[in-house]
């Protein structure tokens, strides 16, 4: 299965020029949140380690994770079938944003 990865907020490019950073990876089919984290992890390296890092199994509260339309809010939730096309799915990692 092909994942494009988007990453926004603090977890995209320092430049605030652009938008964001966006790659393909391919995975087995049934490819779960917390391998596309690790696979991110050893990718982006420490700094994004430190980041998504969560003792708990649950995805870290200031990290979304959404696959298609749908959050992820489990490190084992699989990307839903649902949310994968022919072309494989879009995975969108971002930082919510404060403010008033």
């Amino acid at each position: 299965m092909r994942v494009t990865v988007k990453l926004l907020g603090v977890l995209g490019p320092r430049d605030r020029g652009r938008p964001g950073r966006s790659f393909d990876l391919t995975f087995r089919d049934d490819v779960t949140a917390g391998d596309l984290l690790g696979a991110l992890a050893d990718r982006c390296g420490a700094p994004f380690r430190e980041a998504i890092d969560s003792s708990d199994g649950r995805l870290p509260r200031h990290i979304r994770m959404f696959a298609g339309s749908e959050m992820l809010v489990e490190r084992e939730q699989a990307l839903a079938p649902a949310a994968v096309g022919a072309g494989g799915v879009t995975v969108v990692l971002l930082t919510p944003m404060m403010g008033g």
